[in-house]
């Protein structure tokens, strides 16, 4: 019975050394660091393509052919086990001497026998089959992987549409991102490929169908753009490229992606539109009076001319050959004197960004001298950058007008004492007030008629108690006077040494460099005008009562005859 036993289990150890994945093996390492082959199946000498006789080398040729990235691995591995002794299981490549790598999942357990060497039994199992499906495996799970972030990447919604030999259309594949432009499910997609015709702008439908109509009767990419209106009533323009494939059954196989272009669309449309503005605005900077520039300063300081307009370099007297990029050249012919305010004012302006105005003087290349005033406005760029957008005009004739004004200011100074000993000569009174009733000059007449000196009228304002409250209420006059810029003429009774006067007032506005700013307030006494005036009107009311009375008198006696007569 025992012996029965014995060779059914040789039967199976035969069968299990005779296997074509398992190699066994038997060595012992001694001492010195030499080896002994005790045994080694043909399987394991077929696993490591290595002789008996190899084998039986002192030397660990089986160690030498694992592959370099796992032999340290490896290594560490059979030390711990020795140390431990414990199992060893390892998975490791073997370079063979022909070259060809062998993937070996290997098992083993160390024995220490007490002359100090170890006793390794163990086996060999080839892998390469199932490492080389796993890496395939693993390999196809990766490309999935990569493949899915393609398309999750992707900014169009991929899909594949199969057209058979009998026209009938089969959604093959439609992407999450292809689903969420059409705004359907995958279930109403596939239940209706051609759900998208339905979806086309109606006024693209027709050009979108015909365009179809030849991608498949020539076999040809289909290339549009189109309008599309979602199932929730919102509008989107899509670009689609699909190209077409034949299949082995016959059937054509399309392979197709869908863009969102509506922002790109509308980008076009701002920039088509932006472009018509540029235009435009180049003919208004060419009939433009102003020199209109764009000047640029970099975060490094630096400063660029982006744009000039050819009124601009005609101010300046420079081209746009000599004007260059770098906005120094300008900046260098500014008049040595008004250089550093430009500067300091033209600096402020960049870090606050705020509105600048400026009026200096300017040296062109041919020597001339000019006044120039310019306007700007500064905006910050995404880049850091700030762009100076401003007007140049050419002051100079306005300069010399003012210079000029200053001139006749001071000479109409100098010829004002004049004027004040003229008007004090004049026995007409007079008195100037300004814009807030202030008096700016009264002659000698006006004070005798208002009392007081001469002195504590001037730069009173016409309300205060110095003045007679009657000046005061013509407060309105005065204000009428210089909005309306015209004359005003009234008349006014006043007590003057405490008899009845009537005065003919006018006032008469008087220009400031050209603004109405003071009221010239002039009264004629009129009061022997106004006393003979009433005396006719008394004389002719006492007439008319009379002739009434003599009228009333004879109705009354005719009356009476009458009477008399019947």
């Amino acid at each position: 019975m025992k012996a029965a036993n014995n060779r059914e289990l040789e039967n199976q150890l035969s069968l299990l050394v005779d296997s074509r994945i398992v190699g066994f093996f038997s060595v012992v390492k001694l001492p010195d660091g030499t080896r002994k082959l005790n045994y080694a199946s043909p399987k394991f000498m077929e696993i490591v393509g290595l002789t008996l006789e190899e084998l039986s080398s002192p030397t660990d040729l089986v160690a030498e052919q694992i592959h370099p990235d796992d032999l340290a691995r490896v290594t560490a591995a059979n030390r711990l086990a020795v140390d431990q002794e414990t199992e060893w299981h390892e998975e490791f490549r073997l370079v063979r001497k022909d070259g060809s790598v062998k993937e070996i999942d290997g098992y083993g357990r160390p024995d220490k026998l007490a002359d100090g060497s170890v006793l390794w039994k163990g086996m060999f199992i080839d892998v390469s089959g199932r490492m080389e499906a796993d890496r395939l495996k693993n390999e196809k799970s990766v490309l999935d992987e990569r493949l899915n972030n393609i398309v999750e990447l992707t900014p169009g919604g991929l899909y594949n549409v199969e057209t058979n030999s009998n026209g009938k259309v089969r959604l093959v594949y439609a992407s999450p991102k292809y689903l969420e432009m059409l705004g359907l499910s995958l279930e109403e997609a596939k239940d209706d490929p051609f759900v998208i015709n339905e979806l086309i702008h109606p006024q693209d439908r027709q050009r979108i169908d015909y365009a179809n109509q030849v991608a498949h009767l020539k076999f040809t990419p289909f290339h549009e753009e189109f309008r599309m209106i979602r199932k929730d009533g919102s509008e989107m323009e899509i670009e689609v490229v699909s190209h077409p494939h034949k299949e082995k059954n016959g059937s054509i196989l399309w392979y197709g992606i869908m863009f969102d272009v509506t922002e790109r669309k509308r980008n076009e449309r701002v920039a088509k539109e932006k472009m018509a503005l540029e235009q435009h605005l180049a003919q208004i900077a060419r009939l433009s009076p102003e020199g209109i520039y764009t000047m640029r300063l970099h975060l490094d300081k630096s400063s660029e001319i982006v744009y000039t307009s050819q009124k601009f370099l005609s101010l300046v007297g420079l081209t746009v050959d000599n004007m260059g990029v770098d906005a120094s050249r300008f900046e260098r012919m500014i008049h040595p004197e008004d250089a550093y305010d430009f500067h300091v004012a033209s600096k402020r302006a960049f870090t606050t960004l705020s509105e600048w105005h400026k009026e200096f003087r300017f040296i062109r290349p041919d020597g001339k001298e000019i006044w120039l005033e310019s306007y700007s406005n500064h905006v910050k760029e995404p880049d850091g950058s700030i762009l100076r957008y401003a007007i140049l005009m050419d002051i100079t004739n306005r300069k010399n007008l003012e210079n000029a004004r200053k001139l006749v200011h001071v000479q109409l100074l100098e010829s004002e004492a004049k004027y004040r000993m003229l008007a004090d000569n004049i026995e007409v009174p007079m008195v100037v007030v300004d814009g807030e009733g202030k008096v700016v000059l009264i002659n000698e007449s006006a004070v005798k008629i208002f009392g007081g000196k001469q002195s504590d009228l001037i730069g009173k304002n016409l309300n205060e108690s110095k003045v007679p409250v009657i000046l005061s209420s013509r407060k309105l006059v005065i204000e009428t006077v210089l909005v309306e810029n015209r004359k005003v003429e009234d008349e006014i009774s006043m007590n003057v040494n405490g008899e009845k006067h009537w005065f003919r007032r006018k006032f008469q506005p008087i220009s400031i460099n050209g603004k109405p700013s003071e009221v010239l307030i002039t009264g004629l006494d009129i009061t022997a005008e106004k006393t003979e005036i009433e005396i006719r009107k008394n004389y002719a009311a006492d007439l008319e009562w009379k002739m009434k009375s003599a009228n009333d008198e004879l109705l009354s006696e005719l009356r009476r005859v009458k009477d008399s007569k019947n």
